[in-house]
């Protein structure tokens, strides 16, 4: 939907910046799709990471070998904002379902990201031979966001949720031992004061 309304855009000679356009277009419909999956502001947006830490990778790419967005390829952004916050959303889930203290990928999880991607960029990265010079462009940009996806969603996101869940757990440690100092407080009191009636 968004790839057809930017070609519209284009085609209509639309002074707007498309790469701008679409960038907002999916970026709104994965925080909205992530937000109604967790309910929680800060999860929908640690679910994003990895595909937004992709895409900027991936402009970081780009600039390195001088190649620039144009509306043929311009269909790849959406697409890598789509999958790669498929990857952010499996991690969340596996984040949530684990105990607070050291949180670790599941082989589970780890194995499902690593096999979706690489189809993915295996499947987009046969267009690299395509004659046609639009196609070779999508399936260079595709194959090389995909990566910087997979990056993201196996090294950085998940260090930054296990600084998160240590500090989770410190944080209810400390709740914790101050409860039960209160609680000894309490029954020390209590003792000291049935003492005092039994005198």
């Amino acid at each position: 939907v968004i790839g057809f309304a930017v070609f519209a855009l284009h085609a209509r000679r639309a002074d707007i910046n498309f790469v701008f356009l679409a960038l907002v277009y999916a970026g709104m419909t994965a925080a909205i799709a992530a937000f109604l999956d967790f309910r929680q502001f800060r999860d929908a947006l640690l679910a994003l990471i990895a595909p937004i830490g992709g895409c900027g990778m991936l402009f970081g790419f780009l600039a390195l070998i001088g190649s620039d967005l144009n509306p043929a390829n311009l269909i790849v952004l959406p697409l890598l904002l789509g999958m790669g916050v498929d990857n952010g959303v499996h991690l969340l889930h596996d984040f949530r379902s684990q105990p607070a203290g050291k949180y670790q990928t599941s082989p589970s999880t780890f194995s499902a990201i690593v096999l979706t991607s690489l189809t993915t960029m295996i499947g987009f990265g046969a267009l690299v031979i395509a004659s046609h010079q639009g196609l070779r462009s999508i399936g260079t940009m595709m194959a090389i966001g995909m990566a910087c996806c997979l990056f993201v969603s196996l090294i950085a996101l998940p260090s930054l949720l296990a600084a998160l869940s240590r500090r989770g757990a410190s944080d209810g440690g400390a709740g914790r031992s101050a409860d039960s100092s209160e609680s000894r407080a309490s029954s020390s009191a209590a003792s000291k004061s049935s003492q005092r009636r039994a005198a």
